[in-house]
């Protein structure tokens, strides 16, 4: 019988050890989302290279006249939402939105934003008037089309880029 759960042991051992790991996987492992982020507005990527490192979106949004889409890619181990990129129906990038979460908050403070996009970051509030409330939306303008939208506390919430 112990020889058995031996057998189960090393068997499930064996497949932990050798499972294959996604191509987001391996490129979140070797990159920060930082890194990525600069990458995708430097090289102005495209659709099919999106999916080559991302992978195929878990859901897509389709809006507008110009049936713009928006690809949503869930944190595979939370289930929340990690990006949306923005694409044309030519397949070009228009925009691409991170969202940082619990496993990588200590990446994303104010501090790192200078070494990632430069101290030129400029603190804005917007206010949002509704006709049932009022609202106040804080963000670091980095220029360039790069913002940096930030909670009540001065917490990165998500990083914007448009092109």
């Amino acid at each position: 019988m112990t020889n058995f759960f031996k057998n189960i042991f090393f068997l499930l051992f064996f497949l932990g050890c050798t499972t294959n790991t996604s191509v987001s996987d391996k490129m979140n492992k070797e990159k920060n989302e930082w890194e990525l982020l600069n990458e995708i507005k430097d090289e102005k990527w495209n659709s099919e290279k999106i999916v080559a490192v991302l992978g195929r979106p878990n859901s897509i949004l389709r809006e507008g006249i110009n049936n713009q889409e928006f690809w949503i890619y869930l944190d595979k181990n939370l289930n929340i939402q990690k990006w949306s990129i923005g694409i044309s129906s030519e397949g070009k990038i228009h925009s691409v939105t991170f969202f940082p979460n619990i496993s990588n908050r200590n990446l994303f403070n104010k501090e790192n934003t200078k070494n990632y996009w430069g101290s030129s970051c400029l603190e804005k509030k917007e206010q949002i008037n509704n006709k049932d409330f009022i609202d106040n939306i804080y963000y670091l303008d980095c220029g360039d089309g790069r913002k940096i939208y930030l909670n009540n506390l001065k917490e990165i919430t998500s990083l914007l880029l448009v092109f």
